[in-house]
């Protein structure tokens, strides 16, 4: 009987070292190895971050730029429509708001 605990016993314990002893190799892995790495490719994430936020900042850029030119381009076609002598009424001679046309590239 005594045989057969010390045997149950002892492979637990030596159960026990291996997991214990694979939990500190990983453990000095991830602290040496693995940081260091991290390390290194801190700088390069940082330049990738850096280059996102400058091309979001372009988009806005771009879309304040396009808003104006559709703003431009919307006064330039009014000023031909209020031009040719077969115009709508102004606004302040009509009762009802000119309705606008819905082009595709709009």
């Amino acid at each position: 009987m005594e045989l057969e605990k010390l045997l149950e016993h002892g492979i637990s314990v030596v159960a026990l070292f291996g997991v214990s002893y694979y939990v500190v190799r990983l453990t000095n892995f991830l602290f040496t190895n693995l940081t260091g790495s991290l390390d290194e490719h801190k700088d390069i994430t940082i330049k990738l971050i850096d280059g996102l936020t400058e091309v979001r900042g372009e988009m806005c850029r771009l879309k304040q730029e396009l808003a104006e030119l559709k703003e431009q381009h919307r006064n330039y076609h009014d000023l031909f429509i209020i031009a040719r002598p077969d115009r709508l009424p102004e606004p302040s001679e009509r009762k009802e708001p000119r309705p606008r046309v819905r082009r595709s590239g709009d």
